[in-house]
């Protein structure tokens, strides 16, 4: 490992845990997260106005995580905006208040994230029932599979906190599938690693958001719907964004440059007759091809 590699290791990373009404599992979430190998870790826990006793499980952590009180219950998403607001890492790691996280996770994917030069990783997990527990191998994902399918643990997700910075926060508008959405906008700016191994328990229980939707598979057809109408807007604009520098680009090009070349032969005392036959190469290697582009395009 080189000296580089060796000083991003020992950055700290933010762990994010949004909770509301997880009194049963939040406990053995934080230890999971303390036993962590990895050492410089800060620990966020965003209270969503918990009803039950999740405050007094967690004042057993009191000096060993930071726990934000919102004022009002404002849903994982911003509840995970929260967080990572106030966070100071260099990296942040998410989990749910219910996952739990083997004692490696975070030293391997910060392993992967800076071997690999990625925005972002993922890894397998534990799927935890309750009265058995298997193994689910993650798939390798690209932003063409992720935008039919999300195939990405909340919980097993490390981010550089530039990307975030990047790309945005994630959507509150879209309940329970805002993370897909946010992996969709990360894979196409950055590459996405994956660890094979599992690192970490995803419990399936009857106080799981997805296993509470009437009808999981329309909810997964409208965010699929969702991501796909965000993501074309997004790019319609930047190829408008593109589309105005070109044409402003063309017109520098026709108003700007012939004078600039000009005035550089004449201050060479150069022959007009080399000049103009610079302009005639500016004229029919620059300006006709983006003309031709731009006629293409219309």
């Amino acid at each position: 490992m080189n000296l580089k590699n060796k000083n991003l290791m020992n950055e700290l990373v933010s762990v994010i845990i949004p909770v509301f009404n997880g009194e049963k599992y939040i406990k053995e979430c934080v230890q999971s997260l303390i036993d962590q190998t990895y050492g410089n870790i800060e620990i966020i826990i965003v209270n969503d106005c918990s009803t039950d006793g999740t405050l007094e499980e967690l004042y057993f952590f009191k000096n060993r995580v930071q726990v934000i009180n919102n004022v009002s219950n404002l849903g994982q998403a911003e509840s995970i905006n929260i967080g990572i607001r106030e966070s100071k890492g260099v990296y942040i790691a998410l989990c749910d208040a219910d996952d739990y996280s083997r004692k490696s996770r975070i030293l391997k994917q910060v392993n992967k994230l800076t071997s690999l030069n990625v925005g972002m990783v993922y890894s397998s997990r534990f799927i935890v029932h309750k009265r058995s527990t298997h193994e689910d191998l993650a798939v390798d994902t690209s932003w063409c599979k992720l935008l039919t399918y999300n195939s990405i643990t909340r919980s097993s997700v490390l981010i550089r906190k530039k990307v975030l910075d990047l790309v945005g926060t994630f959507d509150k508008e879209i309940s329970g599938s805002d993370d897909w959405d946010m992996w969709v906008r990360i894979s196409e700016k950055y590459t996405i690693g994956r660890v094979k191994e599992p690192l970490v328990y995803y419990r399936v229980h009857d106080d799981n958001v997805s296993m509470n939707r009437s009808n999981p598979i329309a909810h997964q057809y409208l965010s699929r719907e969702y991501i796909l109408r965000k993501t074309i807007v997004r790019h319609v604009n930047i190829f408008c964004r593109l589309l105005v520098r070109v044409l402003y680009l063309r017109a520098f090009i026709e108003a700007r440059l012939p004078i600039f070349i000009t005035a550089i032969f004449i201050k060479n005392n150069l022959t007009w007759h080399r000049v103009n036959k610079m302009l005639n190469y500016i004229e029919t290697s620059i300006i006709c091809p983006i003309s031709s582009i731009l006629k293409c395009k219309k």
